[in-house]
């Protein structure tokens, strides 16, 4: 299956840069207290591209009249449960730049957080359009495990990669 390719509108990128800054001012002593959270000077730009992937993920939704719940895009602490929530099925939005050749999965997330049903992988194209793909979080343990530069990954290659069918669809109806 192919990804689903869609626009969003571009006030989304101007307010994940504004929540995203927010966020990295919140986490400051979190990040200070535990380094293995601290990306340095990129911690903004991770946070951006996840908020984007997120807030754009959020406008397919709308637009497609599927009703849905989000955990909040800022607080006090980081959300350690589902991003989004469609009936009852838990989904946790991936973010991904234009030049990413592979999906990746932080593996001690992965293997703590069972109460995600599903992996969106949003990749931001440019130009206020995106493309997203769909997994299962027991796909996710089939896929290769990579020690990255800030730690272990599940990853697979974006390469000619088929979305699994077994999936389904996004939900519709109330979340």
């Amino acid at each position: 299956m192919e990804p689903i390719k869609f626009q969003y509108p571009a006030y989304i990128e101007e307010a994940a840069n504004y929540i995203a800054m927010l966020r990295s001012a919140c986490n400051y002593n979190l990040t200070k207290a535990n380094p293995r959270f601290d990306r340095g000077n990129n911690n903004t730009t991770v946070h951006t591209l996840g908020l984007i992937a997120e807030m754009a993920f959020q406008h397919y939704l709308t637009t497609q009249k599927i009703e849905y719940k989000s955990a909040p895009l800022l607080d006090s602490k980081p959300v350690g449960s589902y991003d989004i929530k469609i009936k009852n099925c838990c989904i946790d939005v991936k973010g991904m730049n234009a030049s990413t050749k592979q999906f990746m999965v932080n593996k001690e997330a992965h293997e703590k957080q069972k109460k995600i049903n599903v992996y969106i992988f949003v990749q931001l194209l440019g130009s206020n359009v995106a493309q997203f793909w769909k997994f299962k979080h027991s796909d996710i343990d089939n896929w290769e495990v990579k020690e990255f530069k800030y730690s272990k990954a599940y990853y697979k290659n974006l390469v000619n990669v088929k979305q699994d069918q077994t999936a389904g669809n996004i939900p519709a109806g109330n979340a």
